[in-house]
């Protein structure tokens, strides 16, 4: 979105040392539900199985407590959520790409292009659907 917290939350929502840690991370558009409230994700690697560790719908609060145990944090305007059934539905339609998880998507330096990056990396045919440009008509 091109914000960080603190332009959105003052001091009388984010207080003290939580306005301090959490002020200068980046707001992303999180979906069409609740666009009026900004939550928080926490990202973590497990080095022990390799997997991704996450929480998600944090309080500031939350996510500073994520923060401090090494979790990057991630904050969204509005999320997306799915009915029962819907998910596992749009799965089986092959509606979504699946990718398995893998520790740069938790790099906050790497959040620009991570979408097009990690299809780049599935196949010759998701290359090119990740280079195509934003505007066709420019192809």
């Amino acid at each position: 979105m091109g914000k960080r917290v603190g332009e959105l939350l003052g001091a009388e929502v984010l207080p003290g040392e939580v306005r301090k840690r959490l002020a200068d991370i980046p707001v992303f558009m999180g979906g069409p539900v609740s666009t009026e409230h900004l939550t928080f994700s926490a990202m973590g690697w497990s080095e022990d199985d390799g997997k991704l560790q996450y929480a998600t719908h944090l309080s500031a609060q939350e996510a500073l407590m994520h923060q401090m145990e090494g979790f990057q944090i991630r904050a969204f305007v509005g999320y997306s959520g799915w009915s029962e059934g819907q998910l596992e539905d749009e799965f089986e339609h092959k509606a979504w790409i699946v990718h398995q998880p893998q520790r740069s998507v938790i790099d906050p330096v790497n959040t620009e292009h991570l979408w097009k990056d990690l299809l780049r990396e599935l196949s010759p045919w998701h290359k090119l659907v990740a280079d195509e440009p934003d505007n066709l008509w420019l192809n």
